[in-house]
């Protein structure tokens, strides 16, 4: 799969270093997707002026650090090697013993790095080994002003790239991701947080300035907003609309938000600002697995915000996560029932339990007895299409056959609502990544315009 976003907390580092003197690189795997045979070839010569080499990513990018560290050890022999990200944040003890860096930076990383570039002592937000010991220092404080960090060292990335991997538009051919925001005041259990249960905004000045000099640097015709969670704040939003519409930069948006942050008066300006589409976390049908993912929300708050935002935008995007503690019969059907009601077949995820979050903690004994240790597990993690854990009540084969039964009938509705004759299966315009979209009247005369 392309990669459609940039490392944003990468390039915000390089920007920091930059700005205290530093010359940075930045070899950007995530964008050039180099085959592990590859890397070697492409890593830069260990030149001596090569003071730190660090590294960063997700949980789910463990399995390739597993690789890539030991490689960058061989390659650059005695160079400090830094690991950092939300992947060693919430497990530092594995990433530590397993991986071996020489520091592992937790939380945000980018005063940290600067730190252990200038050789500061007493570094906060730092693990390494003291002999045999792991030693961890006190954690750093965030930062309160995310201004002072700004779009990053996007100079030192392929830009035109990423520009040209759209991900939810078809009917632009540039678009870029931003984020205005870091961490979610939200407390799913399947969810972790590298910045924790806070969130913290850069100002709208800066926002649209960052907007303005994508569209005019790099002609993206569309922006995408990853934050977390967009909408949490709705004063927020409602300024950022108004200051966007009276800037007048003619650039379509999307963004993430949840089913209880946004009503019909945000809608309505968000549409006039240029929002073309809304991503719902809907997660499940069921009140009971909603319950248990410690969602705050009810069924009927996100029939309400669908039904709401189907009136306003081109496309009103949802996934769901089969495989919760308590998963049954009865609450997969519900789920059918409820996506039939509103006539929408979105993605459908696995739960992977991931460190940090509390169905990880309470299914700690479960993943262990199936995979032996948390590195073992962690190896196997990949993005949420894949399946890791059964912790429903049902057996792998009935899950799965289940699971298949509930997805086909889904498709099989939405079909049946296309306006559309279907001579060979689904238009390409309507499927991505295997799951049909866009399958509303509303959506399909849209498209056809």
């Amino acid at each position: 799969m392309p990669a459609y976003q940039r490392p944003f907390g990468l390039a915000s580092i390089a920007q920091v270093l930059r700005n205290a003197g530093h010359g940075v690189m930045i070899y950007d795997i995530n964008s050039t997707r180099h085959t592990p045979e590859d890397v070697a070839h492409y890593l830069p010569r260990p030149y001596d002026h090569f003071d730190m080499v660090g590294v960063g990513g997700l949980i789910t990018t463990y399995k390739y650090l597993n690789f890539l560290v030991p490689l960058l050890r061989e390659k650059y022999k005695n160079i400090p090697i830094v690991v950092g990200g939300g992947g060693i944040t919430s497990a530092p003890e594995v990433f530590m013993e397993n991986l071996r860096p020489d520091y592992g930076v937790l939380g945000e990383g980018e005063y940290t790095m600067l730190e252990l570039a200038n050789d500061a002592s007493d570094i906060l937000g730092i693990v390494y080994y003291e002999g045999d010991k792991l030693k961890f220092n006190p954690p750093r404080p965030l930062e309160k002003d995310l201004d002072k960090f700004g779009m990053g060292a996007i100079d030192l990335l392929d830009m035109d790239k990423y520009a040209s991997m759209v991900k939810h538009n078809d009917w632009v051919s540039r678009e870029l991701a931003m984020v205005a925001t870091r961490g979610c005041p939200r407390n799913c259990s399947f969810c972790y947080h590298v910045f924790g249960r806070s969130q913290r905004y850069r100002s709208i000045e800066s926002v649209l300035d960052e907007m303005e000099y994508l569209v005019n640097r790099y002609n993206v015709e569309s922006i995408m907003f990853t934050d977390e969670l967009f909408t949490a704040r709705k004063s927020y939003v409602m300024q950022f609309c108004e200051e966007l519409i009276k800037k007048q930069l003619g650039v379509a948006w999307s963004c993430l938000s949840r089913v209880d942050t946004i009503d019909e008066e945000t809608m309505a300006l968000m549409k006039r600002a240029g929002c073309f589409r809304v991503g719902f976390g809907f997660e499940s049908g069921s009140q009971r697995i909603l319950d248990e993912m410690n969602k705050g929300v009810t069924v009927e708050q996100a029939k309400r915000a669908y039904r709401l935002a189907e009136r306003y935008f081109r496309y009103v995007g949802g996934t769901f996560i089969y495989g919760m503690p308590g998963e049954n019969r009865e609450t997969m059907k519900e789920t059918i029932l409820w996506c039939e009601s509103v006539h929408i077949a979105a993605a459908f995820y696995h739960i992977n339990p991931y460190p940090g979050t509390k169905v990880y903690q309470d299914n700690f004994d479960k993943i262990i007895k199936k995979y032996d240790s948390e590195h073992n597990y962690f190896l196997a993690l990949g993005d949420a299409g894949q399946f890791v854990i059964n912790l429903t009540e049902f057996t792998d084969d009935a899950y799965f056959r289940f699971k298949y039964i509930m997805e086909a009938e889904i498709r099989k509705r939405a079909l049946e609502m296309l306006p559309v004759r279907i001579k060979d299966g689904v238009p390409p315009e309507f499927v991505e990544n295997g799951m049909i979209y866009c399958i509303h009247p509303r959506h399909v005369k849209a498209m056809r315009q």
